[in-house]
Parts: structure tokens; sequence; C-alpha cells
């Protein structure tokens, strides 16, 4: 196939921005394969200039797909550069379908496990210390920056490195930074908890030794949830409960 110039720019930011529309067309059968196709479209626009061209590139990225969407942008990048390579068609599907479960199994754990309980504590923990208005911003900030962050880098990266990007997503979002991402949030949370605890024993009648107990009580809190991980599932939507409760009721 004959090639314009190499993709640019502004088109891989292009791509990224159509990738937040992924879900839209999520489609029993094929999956992702509709939105993947439609973001890698300017790409494949500036290196296939011919309409039958594109056509035949857009009928093997069609092939079922399916993986975490956050880093679908990996896969379109990397795609993209084996189509301007001139890969062969087999190869490019091999690598569509071998990338789907390895991406999942990186993702899923970091962006569902371990990031959405991380924000929502610290969101909480801003929320008791300067106002509800806090809170809502450091969720939107702390989630949106790491997201989009990865989603907007990934095409770059992901077209830079082609078919050898996967070690580089596994730098990102090891084991051991999502661990370390649930740990955090386990004291975070403690934190939450004993400042909610400080601020009630303040603003209504208690005995002295309350003082003492607010952080007593948010450190075991803390270790509760570093040994039972699960526990976070129930104990943030508890705490941003409370939080509610104590704007309202004091």
């Amino acid at each position: 196939m004959s090639k314009t110039d190499a993709v640019r720019k502004r088109d891989l930011v292009r791509i990224s921005l159509r990738l937040t529309l992924l879900q839209s067309s999520w489609c029993e059968g094929i999956m992702q394969s509709v939105g993947l196709s439609y973001a890698v479209a300017p790409g494949l626009a500036r290196l296939f200039p011919d309409t039958q061209q594109r056509r035949s590139v857009y009928r093997h990225l069609k092939e079922p797909f399916n993986t975490h969407p956050f880093l679908v942008a990996i896969v379109a990048g990397a795609a993209l550069r084996m189509e301007e390579q001139g890969r062969p068609e087999r190869e490019i599907v091999s690598f569509l379908r071998s990338t789907m479960g390895p991406l999942a199994a990186l993702g899923d754990p970091f962006f569902r496990g371990a990031l959405p309980p991380f924000v929502a504590t610290t969101a909480a923990l801003a929320a008791l210390i300067a106002g509800v208005w806090a809170g809502i911003i450091v969720a939107l900030l702390l989630f949106n920056i790491i997201h989009l962050g990865v989603r907007v880098r990934g095409v770059f990266v992901g077209y830079k490195e082609g078919i050898t990007v996967l070690p580089r997503v596994g730098r990102w979002l090891s084991p051991t930074r999502t661990r370390l991402i649930r740990t955090a949030t386990a004291f975070v949370a403690g934190s939450v908890m004993a400042t909610l605890a400080l601020t009630l024993s303040q603003k209504v009648t208690a005995p002295g030794w309350a003082v003492f107990a607010a952080p007593l009580a948010g450190l075991a809190i803390a270790a509760l949830l570093t040994r039972w991980r699960r526990l976070d599932v129930y104990a943030v939507p508890v705490f941003i409960t409370a939080i509610i409760i104590a704007e309202v009721l004091l």
C-alpha cells in the first residue's frame, strides 16, 4: 500500500479524544472493535489516502476485541504504528488478540480495585478538612488526571514503541504500585475515621478520653483495611455517608 506522511501529533490527540467514546459503541460479537476503528480513523486517513485501502485496514481492525477501556489507547497507538510499518494483517490481528488478556489483568486491579477507593477516601478526607466542595474537586481532579493521563499518553507511547509497548504498561500499572495504592487507601481511610471522630467529639459533649479514642479508632480501621482488602468496598460508602450526616446534622 502507498502511504503519505507519517502520523502527526494532532492526529494522535484526535485519536485519544475519540477513545473517550469507545464504550458508547460496544456491542455483542465484536465488542470494542467499532470504537477502536473509529478512534484510529484520523491516523489511517493520514497513512492511507485511498478509500479502498482504508477499508481493507478497517476489516481486520473489526476483529473481536475487548479489554480495559482506559488501556485501549496503548493498543490504538501500537496498531497504528504497525500499519505504518507495513506489518502483515495476521500479525496485527495476532497483536490485538494477544493484548486483550494482559491489559485487562493490569487495568482491572488498578483502575477498578485500587484507584477508586483511594480517590474516594482522599476526597472524603479533603471534605472533612476543607468542606464538601473541596472533596468534590479532589475526587474529580485526582481520578481524571490519572486516567486521562494514561489514555492520552498511552496513544503516544503505543505509537512510538509499537509491538514492544506492553512491558512499558507493565511498569506503569505494576502489581507493586497497585498494592501501594491499596495500602495508602487504608491509611487515608484511617485518617478519615480519626478526623471524623475527633470532629464529632469536639462538637458534642464527650469525655476527655474521646480525643485519644479518635486516632486509635482510625488506626484500627486502617489495620482492618490492610488485612482485609475487600473491606474497602463497604467502608468507603460508610465514610461518605457519615460525612454527609455530619454535615447535615452538625
